[in-house]
């Protein structure tokens, strides 16, 4: 996507963004908020840019990549602090691992002055992949393009073409389990009370996923878990908490506790 506006000038204000004179990360930065989010499920990363420590910005380019057996792009977005003030040059281009972006302003009042989190981009994911405590990170790159597409950022007096700091974006895979599936088999039944007593009070092995033998979602795996499973099957208890007994899904949003999970092949 390009939009074009004055042609000729705008060439010229362009012309430095090729020539990196030098390299100023102490007065700016680009960075990428951190995310969690599950399997299937779009998760937004915002793009900022910090040049509080520096001069007014003309203009920027940029690739960002991420690993596409993680993550699938699926769409990048103007946010706030150029949505209502777009550059007269905007080029964007998507590919399979990331996107590229070149922009400049023409005019000295549309620059973006000095600011600590300018909100560049809205930048949307699919996760893919929910191992355990997998992160999958989005990073700042220079391979994106023919040519590539540089990291750098013009500033609007001299027209002065620096590299910026750079820092990636973490997405954090949350695991999806069946809460009840202790032993992990696929199905909750009474081999999973079992398999948690033997487990708690025989030596038995770790339950693969520790948040699916927290029937009630407490925050604390225990006896009463295996007699929750118990009167759940055979005396029309409570059904265990979310995500439930029968689909797999992630944990209860907003719960912390200490137990980690790794998703069952099943999910």
């Amino acid at each position: 996507m390009a939009c074009r506006r004055g042609s000729l000038l705008l060439l010229v204000l362009l012309l430095p963004m090729v020539l990196v004179t030098e390299v100023a990360s102490g007065q700016y930065e680009v960075y990428l908020n951190d995310r969690a989010a599950s399997l299937g499920e779009p998760v937004n990363l915002y793009l900022y840019l910090d040049n509080s420590a520096g001069a007014a910005v003309m203009g920027w380019s940029w690739g960002v990549c991420h690993d596409p057996a993680a993550l699938e792009l699926l769409a990048v977005s103007e946010s706030n602090a150029i949505s209502g003030n777009l550059p007269d040059f905007y080029s964007l281009a998507i590919y399979a691992d990331g996107w590229t972006v070149d922009a400049a302003y023409e005019l000295p009042d549309a620059y973006l002055q000095p600011h600590a989190s300018h909100r560049i981009n809205r930048v949307t994911y699919e996760v893919l992949a929910t191992e355990l405590g997998e992160e999958s990170q989005v990073c700042f790159c220079s391979t994106l393009g023919t040519p590539p597409v540089a990291v750098t950022i013009t500033e609007g007096v001299g027209g002065t073409t620096v590299v910026p700091g750079q820092e990636c974006g973490v997405v954090t895979m949350n695991p999806i389990f069946k809460r009840g599936d202790c032993n992990g088999d696929g199905a909750v039944d009474l081999a999973d009370s079992i398999y948690l007593l033997i487990s708690l009070f025989s030596a038995g092995p770790p339950p693969p996923c520790e948040d699916a033998c927290d029937l009630d979602d407490d925050g604390a795996i225990n006896i009463g878990d295996a007699v929750f499973g118990i009167l759940y099957l055979f005396q029309g208890g409570s059904e265990p908490a979310l995500p439930g007994p029968n689909e797999c899904g992630p944990d209860l949003p907003g719960m912390t506790d200490s137990y980690g999970c790794n998703t069952p092949p099943e999910c």
